[in-house]
């Protein structure tokens, strides 16, 4: 089958903001087959209906006959650690809200209007959360996923698909596209081939529940998907939308529906403003599966046609609720203790300056944690037993972070390596500065691979715009998983003006059968990477002037490369300034290079006079050693260093102790190599920091 992406147009701006009806459209596109299979399984569930509508003339063989339908679910929660990783108790209670509605719980049939009481069906459905995960494992129906697809939310986005013979999957992201706020197949939809993975629902995370960031309003969303999941589609059928003409959804006591988008107040005792499409026979507005804000029920024809679908072998319905299956993912009562927790944790900043506290948060999950350790590498505390930690970093370098949590049931730890970048108090380079990565010290760069998967910014030696190296991210096949920073050296700017960042990049994607949804965003930090400032979004069809390429892309013309030039704000005169390069992949998306990164501008020759140091050069001028003199009034770690008229620096001491009193280091031109000129000297210990001219002539 097809997979459908989300890419259609369509416009639903109701309360639950469908979009099945698209993927329906989609499907009918895509899949030659899918309406045959489509009219088949509507046929079985037609006469499922007609033969329990004869039972139900007999109310002793309806008693007889009643069935209870427990399904085992389990909620993905796709997410970055933001507001979409809802907590264990909003699941729960969308799973509350749910077992009212699919069992005739819900106090809000106390409001259907009469006409429609008599027809309010009990489904007899409960859904339960797993308790086996499909290895055996102890799971308390929750997975939680971290990955950067939960911005995307579409069938790609269902990460992890546990077997839908054994469990209803439900995926909840954070954005989805044009709007919608969740979709769900058909079980004929997805009978063969990627429809296996792809059953389910997905979801916004604030259509989850009524409490947390979900809201009374919208916690029928759910209920709605499962509708459609169990074959039951919108009241104004499949081929309208809601308001536009009148429609019908197959089902025996669903009146024709033009569909509705609010829910006005209701006038007895006829009714007759829901009647838009059979004269005095109102709309059955309050349904589950209409747009309207008031929904608070199904029909009774709609719980049978639920039943059909539950008793078909069509996408595997008929075996979810099998004693069989309920023994096997642990629904059926059999587990009763909590689960050992699953570790994790998360730090929102993870670049910064040396000093900076950064606060960490337990994020472990499937198990109560009744006790944790925390291990901090280069940080002050270095070890904490608290929920949340707050820990400083006052040496530069990369730091790794371990947790350990425990319950009584068992315990897991997780380390992640190098998940902390302190900057020195210094810059890597002053004023201008170019990179065409030829000669490239990629020790310099900053990477991130949040994902931590296979993706990574790297130096790769096979293209190149002025030679054959350059800054490439290998996306082929990452197909929407894939967010990575690369963050440039540090630079000091606060003495250059009229700055233009400069860069060339070339990228392509491996199918044009989806709209370009790859992005490459430009940042600015002047604290370290703390915080950022965006510059520039390259997005869509701009970002590929590679086009397509099926392969694994690398140019092989110039005129694959654009140019990019970006007016520097004033702003980013500063000392400590960093560039970052961060790309999100879309579907289908291949490799991106990044080449000939220039920072052009006016380099002022300014002295920063700061007294308490007293400097003092002798000669100066000189045409060979140069004796620079220096008082500290505490031990300091010092970064001393040299900047010629075009922003090149030569470091002369870096990062190193220096005691308190009087200084004096010997400059030699001859040994650096410096030829005849104007320098800069820079001296900074992180809090201070002064500048003086040395001029050297007839080298």
């Amino acid at each position: 089958m097809a997979v459908w992406l989300g890419s259609g147009q369509f416009n639903l701006h109701a309360q639950l903001n469908c979009g099945s009806t698209e993927a329906h459209r989609h499907m009918q596109e895509q899949d030659p087959d899918y309406l045959q299979r489509k009219a088949a399984y509507d046929a079985y569930v037609q006469q499922y209906m007609q033969q329990q509508n004869a039972i139900n003339s007999n109310p002793a063989v309806q008693s007889a006959t009643s069935v209870q339908y427990v399904i085992p679910v389990v909620f993905h929660i796709v997410h970055e650690y933001g507001s979409e990783n809802i907590t264990d108790a909003q699941i729960l209670d969308q799973v509350a809200i749910l077992n009212e509605d699919f069992q005739k719980l819900n106090a809000d049939t106390s409001v259907v209007i009469p006409p429609f009481k008599p027809l309010i069906g009990n489904a007899s459905i409960e859904f339960r959360l797993a308790r086996l995960d499909p290895d055996g494992n102890c799971t308390n129906g929750i997975d939680r996923i971290y990955s950067h697809e939960t911005r995307v939310g579409n069938d790609l986005s269902k990460l992890n698909p546990w077997p839908r013979n054994r469990y209803l999957n439900i995926w909840v992201v954070r954005q989805m596209r044009n709007g919608v706020a969740g979709y769900a197949y058909y079980p004929s939809a997805v009978q063969n081939g990627f429809g296996y993975y792809y059953d389910g629902i997905i979801i916004l995370h604030d259509y989850i529940g009524s409490i947390g960031t979900g809201a009374p309003g919208t916690s029928r969303a759910l209920t709605h998907e499962i509708g459609h999941y169990l074959n039951l589609a919108h009241p104004w059928g499949d081929t309208n939308n809601p308001g536009v003409a009148c429609g019908d959804d197959g089902i025996p006591d669903t009146p024709l529906t033009e569909g509705w988008t609010n829910c006005p107040t209701p006038t007895a005792p006829f009714y007759l403003q829901w009647a838009n499409c059979t004269d005095s026979v109102p709309e059955n507005v309050q349904n589950f599966m209409d747009y309207s804000y008031c929904s608070r029920m199904f029909t009774i024809d709609q719980v049978t046609a639920m039943h059909a679908a539950l008793n078909s072998s069509v996408s595997d319905r008929d075996n979810l609720w099998s004693p069989a299956n309920l023994a096997l993912t642990g629904v059926d009562g059999s587990i009763t203790t909590p689960c050992a927790p699953i570790a994790d944790f998360n730090n929102t900043i993870w670049c910064a300056c040396e000093g900076t506290s950064i606060t960490y948060t337990d994020q472990s999950w499937n198990g109560p944690v009744t006790s944790r350790n925390w291990n901090f590498g280069g940080g002050t505390p270095a070890t904490a037993t608290t929920a949340s930690a707050m820990v400083t970093y006052n040496q530069a370098g990369s730091y790794s972070t371990s947790l350990d949590v425990t319950n009584a049931t068992g315990n897991s730890s997780i380390t992640k390596l190098n998940n902390v970048y302190i900057s020195p108090a210094w810059s890597d380079y002053t004023g201008t500065w170019s990179e065409d990565f030829e000669n490239a010290n990629f020790n310099m760069w900053i990477t991130s691979n949040p994902g931590n998967n296979p993706s990574q910014w790297q130096i790769t030696n096979s293209a190149g715009f002025s030679g054959t190296h350059s800054l490439k991210l290998n996306s082929f096949g990452s197909d929407g998983a894939v967010r990575d920073d690369a963050i440039s050296p540090s630079i000091d700017l606060s003495l250059t003006s009229q700055m233009m960042l400069n860069f060339k990049y070339t990228a392509a994607v491996s199918s044009l059968q989806d709209s370009v949804m790859d992005q490459l965003r430009i940042f600015y930090s002047v604290n370290c990477g703390r915080s950022w400032v965006q510059l520039r979004v390259i997005g869509g069809y701009p970002l590929i002037p590679g086009g397509l390429d099926q392969n694994s892309y690398s140019p092989l013309m110039q005129n694959q490369w654009t140019n990019v030039s970006i007016s520097l704000p004033n702003a980013v005169a500063q000392q400590r300034v960093r560039f970052r390069f961060e790309y999100t992949a879309g579907n289908f998306a291949n490799n991106i290079y990044i080449d000939d990164i220039n920072i052009t501008g006016v380099v002022g020759q300014e002295e920063v006079v700061n007294h308490d140091f007293n400097v003092f050069a002798m000669p100066n001028p000189s045409s060979g050693i140069t004796t620079v003199s220096f008082v500290l009034a505490d031990a300091s770690r010092l970064n001393i260093s040299l900047t010629d008229a075009t922003g090149r620096r030569i470091d002369l001491a870096a990062n190193e102790n220096f005691g308190a009193g009087q200084q004096q280091l010997q400059i030699d031109p001859h040994s650096l190599g410096l030829s005849n000129g104007i320098y800069i000297l820079t001296i900074d210990n992180g809090s201070s920091r002064t500048t003086q001219k040395l001029v050297f002539m007839s080298l």
